[in-house]
Parts: C-alpha cells; structure tokens; sequence
C-alpha cells in the first residue's frame, strides 16, 4: 500500500483546478464528438478532441497529486489567457457584439484564476517539493 504523507498530497486548491480542468476537457471531448448542430471540420473535431484528452489528462493529474502536471496546468493557463487577450485584439463582429466581455469571462478569467492557484506560495512549494519549515535550509 503506498503511503501519501499530508505534504506529498497537492493543496486542495490545485484539485479544485484539476476537477475544472477534467470537466473542461471531458465536455470539448464529448461536444466535439456529439454536437452536430455547430457543422465542425473532421480537422477541427481532431483538435477539440485532442485538447480535451490533454487538458483531462492534466487534470486527473492534479487530483492524483501528480506534480508532472502542475506545469502542464500552468502552461494551459497561460495558453488561455494568451488566446483570449489575443481574440480579444482581433476586430469585432457586428453579430456578437458582447465577444468581448464572453472572451472575457469564458477564457481569460478561468486562465488568470487557475494560474493564481497555481502559482500561490502553498502551491508552488508543493510542487518543489519544499516543506514550509525547512525554507531556510
């Protein structure tokens, strides 16, 4: 049986982000794969499906306390916001008027949150492997 000491297991701050992270990528998963309503490319459903498996894969790894995955999860996080500042650049379109503010809070805002979990002192020391008393080692 493999013991899990309390500093070996991730905060429970980067499970609430690999929870998110999962679900996220499940439903891309499942969308693509199920939604004939949006008319996808077969290259387009490839891609969906894809980024659904890597972004599930790296949240099981958060809820397993992997710490393979916390980059990983801060590399999709600055991926997300990098994508929506970007989209947010890009010229408006008469027929979506609230693109903006969607971007907004359907991209960046998850992305600066997820990398704010992961990047709180708690978390960061988890993922190096530091405990809180032996810093100044």
């Amino acid at each position: 049986m493999c013991d899990v000491s309390q500093d070996a297991r991730a905060p429970a701050r980067l499970k609430v982000v690999g929870a998110f992270v999962g679900v996220v990528g499940a439903l891309t998963i499942l969308g693509a794969l199920f939604d004939r309503t949006t008319r996808m490319t077969t290259a387009e459903v490839t891609g969906n499906v894809i980024g659904g498996a890597i972004a599930t894969v790296i949240g099981v790894g958060l809820l397993l306390s992997q710490r393979w995955a916390w980059p990983l999860a801060l590399a999709l996080a600055a991926g997300a916001i990098g994508l929506g500042v970007y989209t947010m650049t890009l010229p408006g379109d008469v027929a979506v008027p609230a693109a903006f503010f969607i971007t907004l809070l359907i991209v960046v805002l998850p992305g600066v949150l997820i990398a704010a979990a992961l990047l709180s002192p708690r978390s960061f020391r988890w993922f190096r492997r530091r405990d809180r008393h032996t810093l100044g080692t």
